[in-house]
């Protein structure tokens, strides 16, 4: 944090790049930014807390299509699940609680079928809203799986 306590010296603003100015420090954010720029992001994966892996596995397996990628094998406290190019990692070592997964999908209402069919806990039902066709369920740790797909035609429309 860039703190002004200079009497006198005045205060921050953003330049056209969304840069912070004041004395000697828009230079600083802007080598900070070139910095950055050697920086390439292969991935980002959700790791997701569990408390039994072996039986995290199998939901995501089983009920979701998922194949085990790596991680999976007995003892293991982490493993990688994925499908269709994406991938979620399960871990037992995690601190954190219950995370929300958003999962872009073409049609939704094969998920309800299948999770229903499982026992899955349906947390909001399918509703229409201007970004998706959407449901919510948990999984078997408490962690929210967010589905969504094109949102339907409106009747009126």
């Amino acid at each position: 944090m860039v703190r002004f306590e200079t009497p006198g010296a005045s205060a921050p603003s953003l330049d056209r790049g969304g840069l912070v100015r004041a004395p000697g420090v828009t230079q600083v954010a802007r080598d900070h930014n070139a910095r950055m720029s050697d920086i390439r992001f292969e991935n980002v994966i959700a790791v997701l807390r569990v408390a039994d892996l072996p039986r995290s596995i199998a939901f995501y397996r089983d009920h979701l299509g998922f194949e085990e990628q790596w991680g999976c094998e007995a003892g293991s406290p982490i493993g990688s699940v994925g499908r269709d190019g994406q991938a979620i990692m399960l871990s037992t070592m995690e601190e954190s609680g219950p995370t929300t997964l958003w999962m872009g999908v073409n049609d939704i209402l094969p998920v309800v079928e299948r999770l229903q069919a499982a026992g899955a806990t349906m947390i909001h039902p399918p509703q229409n809203r201007p970004w998706a066709y959407e449901v919510r369920f948990n999984d078997p740790d408490g962690h929210v799986l967010w589905f969504g797909s094109d949102p339907l035609p409106d009747p009126a429309g």
